[in-house]
């Protein structure tokens, strides 16, 4: 099951660049996805949570928490402008 999760994350973290950054219009499947992995955030690269990466090091579970509520409503707010942008209110 994790490489599964590591390659799709590869396709959905291109995804969400190139509608953030290079203008891909985004469509009903799009916030779908955006949705589903602000449920299922991705998991671990390189023997440390991505979270901790981020944070550089800090391991404590509060922190690794904190980190992964920020990076869920983060993308439901991205699902959300995404949504409005194709007139699914």
């Amino acid at each position: 099951m994790k490489v599964v999760h590591e390659r799709s994350w590869t396709i959905v973290r291109d995804a969400l660049s190139d509608y953030s950054f290079a203008g891909l219009r985004a469509s009903v499947g799009f916030v779908e996805g955006v949705l589903l992995l602000a449920e299922f955030l991705p998991r671990e690269t390189a023997g440390k949570p991505i979270s901790s990466q981020l944070l550089g090091g800090g391991n404590s579970a509060a922190t690794q928490e904190g980190m992964e509520n920020r990076r869920s409503w983060a993308l439901t707010g991205l699902a959300i402008r995404a949504a409005y942008g194709i007139g699914r209110e």
